[in-house]
């Protein structure tokens, strides 16, 4: 990555809201009719709505991602196809560029020892799983009974 390409990113990511754009969003959210804004809305686990869930670099992101999980997988019906992207810190000869991925990631809020997707590596079957970019992604997916 160039040095222009850095400044920029963190440009982009450290920049203030526009209060304009921060008061039409306040103002939209404002508007909802509270049945919408509740936590409630998404429908509890009786059976399950859907037959797949992906999550992709989200779960990271959360300082407790169990309770993102344990919505996600009440959403599957039994034997729906879970899957999670997400990140951890480079492995083997990669390793070099460990301090550039935490600086990244602190940048973007990204909590490196998360590792979520061996949720799905304990509680799925017929898991399937991809380790890229020098361990630093990776991919899981399993069938969640």
């Amino acid at each position: 990555m160039k040095i222009t390409d850095a400044s920029r990113a963190f440009e982009l990511t450290t920049r203030p809201i526009h209060p304009d754009s921060r008061a039409a969003l306040d103002k939209r959210w404002n508007e909802l009719p509270p049945h919408v804004k509740a936590d409630n809305q998404l429908p509890a686990a009786s059976g399950g709505l859907l037959d797949g869930a992906f999550s992709s670099y989200v779960m990271s992101a959360f300082d407790d991602w169990q309770p993102a999980w344990t919505r996600m997988r009440a959403l599957l019906h039994p034997g729906g196809r879970a899957c999670i992207v997400d990140m951890q810190l480079p492995v083997g000869a990669v390793r070099v560029f460990r301090p550039l991925v935490r600086l990244a990631t602190a940048v973007g809020g990204a909590i490196l020892i998360a590792q979520p997707w061996t949720v799905i590596e304990r509680e799925g079957v017929n898991v399937q799983s991809a380790s890229v970019r020098g361990g630093h992604i990776r991919v899981v997916a399993g069938t969640m009974l």
